[in-house]
């Protein structure tokens, strides 16, 4: 039953991170809104195995809810008898020292949820999941395994607490409720600033992806050129893979840079410059050495290396007004005659899972039904990538919407036929959904840029793994 709730809960996280998302007042407390919904959908799951999923959802999104509005309460009435951590680990303090290896050959779990039961009742996850931050607790009992239990010394942390540590201490269930069973995760959260992820054997799945992987590979570079002393371009020519590996880096050169020292130093010395610069006859006769040459552009023009990139990340970057084709073809002439001179056959055949139709100014990516393309932008502009509700759509979709989001090209084509209009435009993704009178032009509309600042946001969130 454990197995298949573990399963479950996995298929959720989508679901619990989009809904903290929602409901977190700050970046900071969106980690602890992500435990409430967990610890909501195991306690239905425990309780009802066969609920319909919808009810389960509706658990971790109410467990939030509550949680704020317990909170509201809290700041206009404060609690009697609030439960403190510190108390709940200090009344056992005694415990620990005296009986470590009795707790650690028993079993540490058994401990811990003991001395939970004692503090918040027979329900103590419900009483974990009232704390003002749920996290504090699983932080103690992990430092505790760590320390006091295994007496295992700050220096060795990176190489002795690995997995396997903590499925012997009994404690891998809320390293993967918590922390994705990602050691490296949980020991950074405990012993902060202590150490830099690359430390550890492995770093955090999805570590170096997306928006929030291309600012942790920029210091990464520079944690590497402090080490290494690079100072300048030439100090960079004698440097190697090897040298990457040294010091745990060899994932973020190839998940970043192809396995290209060169792109790696030229994100961080932009002047830097390869000798076969101008690509000499046949250069571009495998797929390595394209992407090598056209990540270097993109580096070059500021977007940097999209290869994990999400659609929606990428089209956060300006890529659909950077990406000049007149530029491209004078630059890589011979490349760009492989694909008919068009920077959308180039990109979409070297980044297929970032590259829309829409992600580039281009015809080729429409031709065919233009409607239907047309239907299948407009639904991820709003499902995807602005995340608005789709009963909230009119109050967005105006004509100045369309014109800031890029999408003016969508409602002025002639071959799509919407003439300007933002209801056609709509009724056509979503057909018969609403009514005319819906984008009447003296209705109340939202703000464009609240909207946009809020999605980027979102889409900055939703990166980290």
């Amino acid at each position: 039953m454990v197995n298949k709730n573990k399963a479950l809960l996995k298929k959720f996280e989508g679901y619990v991170k989009s809904q903290a998302r929602r409901y977190a007042g700050n970046p900071s407390e969106i980690e602890d809104f992500e435990q409430i919904g967990r610890i909501a959908i195991w306690q239905k799951l425990e309780k009802e195995p066969s609920a319909h999923i919808s009810h389960v959802l509706s658990s971790s999104k109410y467990a939030m809810i509550n949680y704020i509005n317990k909170g509201k309460a809290q700041k206009r009435k404060p609690r009697e008898k609030i439960i403190s951590i510190d108390t709940l680990f200090e009344s056992n303090r005694g415990v620990s020292d005296r009986n470590k290896e009795i707790i650690f050959e028993k079993d540490l779990i058994v401990f811990m949820k003991e001395s939970l039961r004692e503090k918040f009742g027979k329900r103590y996850y419900e009483g974990i999941k009232e704390l003002d931050f749920p996290k504090k607790t699983i932080r103690r009992i992990f430092r505790a395994a760590i320390e006091e239990i295994a007496e295992i010394g700050i220096e060795d942390v990176p190489s002795k607490v690995t997995y396997n540590f903590f499925k012997k201490m009994k404690l891998d269930w809320p390293l993967w409720v918590f922390y994705d069973n990602s050691p490296a995760s949980a020991i950074m959260d405990i012993y902060k600033n202590k150490f830099v992820p690359w430390q550890f054997p492995r770093v955090p799945a999805g570590y170096w992806k997306g928006k929030v992987g291309t600012r942790r590979t920029r210091q990464a570079l520079e944690w590497f050129c402090k080490k290494k002393n690079i100072k300048s371009e030439k100090d960079c020519r004698e440097i190697r893979c090897d040298d990457f590996g040294e010091e745990g880096l060899r994932g973020m050169l190839h998940a970043k840079f192809q396995n290209s020292p060169y792109l790696a130093l030229k994100s961080v010395f932009p002047n830097l410059n390869l000798k076969d610069k101008k690509y000499i006859k046949n250069y571009f006769d495998t797929r390595e050495k394209k992407m090598i040459a056209v990540t270097d552009y993109l580096v070059e023009i500021g977007i940097g290396d999209i290869s994990d990139m999400t659609p929606e990340e990428l089209y956060d970057t300006d890529f659909k007004t950077k990406i000049k084709t007149p530029e491209l073809r004078k630059k890589f002439s011979g490349l760009m005659k492989q694909y008919k001179g068009s920077s959308y056959l180039l990109f979409k055949d070297l980044f297929p899972n970032q590259i829309l139709p829409w992600s580039i100014y281009s015809p080729y990516g429409w031709r065919g039904n233009y409607q239907e393309g047309a239907k299948d932008a407009v639904k991820w502009l709003f499902e995807k990538y602005l995340q608005i509700p789709i009963e909230e759509i009119p109050s967005y979709a105006t004509l100045e919407f369309f014109k800031k989001i890029g999408f003016w090209g969508l409602l002025t084509n002639k071959k799509i036929g919407f003439n300007s209009s933002p209801y056609l435009a709509i009724n056509n993704a979503y057909p018969g959904l609403f009514d005319k009178k819906d984008f009447d032009r003296h209705r109340k509309t939202r703000n464009i840029e609240f909207i946009l600042n809020e999605s980027r946001r979102n889409i900055k969130k939703n990166s980290i793994k």
